[in-house]
C-alpha cells in the first residue's frame, strides 16, 4: 500500500507539520492550502495551484530560507499494511481452519476450505504468507549449518539470537513450548 507524506514548515508557524494521505491528490491540495497560507503570510496573493505551488514555494525559499519555507510530499510504501481486508480475512480463516484438515471428527472441512481456497486464489497474494515455507526451511539449514559448523557449539546455542530462531521454528511447527 502506497501513501504520500506531506512534510511542511511555515516562516510564520514554526515547526514541521507532517501528515499522511492516502493519494496524491489529498497530498497536493494540502500543499497547495498551505503554499497561499505562506503567501497571504508574505503580504501576497493566494495564486498557488496544481501547477506552480512547487515553484511558489520555491520563490518563498529564495526570500526566507529553505529551512523556515517548505512543502514537500514524498510517497512511501507501508509494508505489511492490509490493503484487501477481505482477503487477509480469507488467509486467515483458511490457515486457522487447516488445522483440522486432518481431524476426521470434523464433517465439512474440506469443502469449507475448498471454498476458501477458491476465494483465495482470486484474491491478491500476500508476499510474506507466500513466502514462509521458504524462510522458515531457510532459517532451519542456517541452525542446522551453525550447530554443524561451530568452533564453539554452546556458546551459539545460548546465543539469544539461537535462541529466538528455535523458538520461532516451533511456533511455526505448532510446538507452543518452543
Amino acid at each position: 500500500m502506497k501513501i504520500h507524506i506531506l512534510t511542511a514548515e511555515h516562516f510564520s508557524v514554526p515547526g514541521n507539520i507532517t501528515k499522511a494521505f492516502a493519494d496524491l491528490a489529498g497530498a497536493e491540495a494540502e500543499a497547495m492550502d498551505l503554499t497561499n497560507l505562506m503567501l497571504s503570510d508574505n503580504g501576497q496573493a493566494k495564486s498557488a495551484n496544481a501547477s506552480n505551488w512547487r515553484a511558489k514555494v520555491e520563490a518563498l525559499q529564495d526570500e526566507h530560507g529553505a529551512a523556515h519555507c517548505y512543502v514537500e510530499i514524498a510517497e512511501h510504501v507501508v509494508v505489511g499494511a492490509v490493503p484487501d481486508p477481505v482477503a487477509h480475512a480469507l488467509r486467515r480463516a483458511e490457515s486457522f481452519i487447516a488445522g483440522f484438515e486432518d481431524d476426521e471428527s470434523q464433517d465439512g472441512i474440506l469443502d469449507l476450505l475448498a471454498s476458501i481456497r477458491a476465494a483465495i486464489a482470486g484474491a491478491p497474494a500476500d508476499p510474506v504468507r507466500d513466502a514462509a515455507p521458504q524462510m522458515l526451511a531457510a532459517l532451519k539449514e542456517i541452525i542446522t549449518l551453525l550447530e554443524r559448523e561451530s568452533r564453539n557449539p554452546r556458546w551459539i546455542q545460548t546465543h539469544p539470537a539461537y535462541l529466538r530462531a528455535i523458538s520461532s521454528i516451533n511456533r511455526a511447527e505448532g510446538r507452543a513450548n518452543g
